[in-house]
C-alpha cells in the first residue's frame, strides 16, 4: 500500500517537472520572437530615418550601425538586407539563429 502511494506521488511530481519545463520552454521562445520582433523594428525605424534626414535610405546594414544606433546581437539573429536602390525601402528580414528557413 505505501509503495503504490510513492508511486503515485512520483507521477504526479515527474507531471509537474514536466509542465514546469513545458512552460519555460514556451516563455523563452516567445520572448525571442518578441526580440526578433523588436530588432526588426529598429532597423526598419533607422531606415525611415535615415530616409528622412539624407534623402535616401543606406545601402547597407553596415551604415545604420555605424550611423543610427542600430545595435545587431549576431550571436541570436541574422539580418538579410536587400537595396535595390537609394530610393526604394531595403528588404530586411530578422532571423534568430537556430530558427528553421520556413519560420
Amino acid at each position: 500500500m505505501k509503495r503504490r502511494g510513492w508511486v503515485i506521488a512520483l507521477c504526479v511530481m515527474a507531471l509537474m517537472v514536466g509542465a514546469f519545463y513545458g512552460a519555460a520552454s514556451l516563455n523563452a521562445r516567445q520572448a525571442s520572437q518578441e526580440q526578433r520582433a523588436l530588432l526588426e523594428e529598429a532597423i526598419q525605424r533607422a531606415l525611415v530615418t535615415c530616409y528622412a534626414v539624407e534623402g535616401r535610405y543606406p545601402s547597407s546594414l553596415q551604415y545604420l550601425e555605424e550611423n543610427y544606433g542600430v545595435d545587431v546581437d549576431e550571436e541570436h539573429y541574422a539580418v538579410f538586407f536587400s537595396s535595390f536602390a537609394d530610393n526604394v525601402l531595403p528588404t530586411v528580414r530578422v532571423v534568430a539563429l537556430g530558427e528553421g528557413a520556413g519560420t
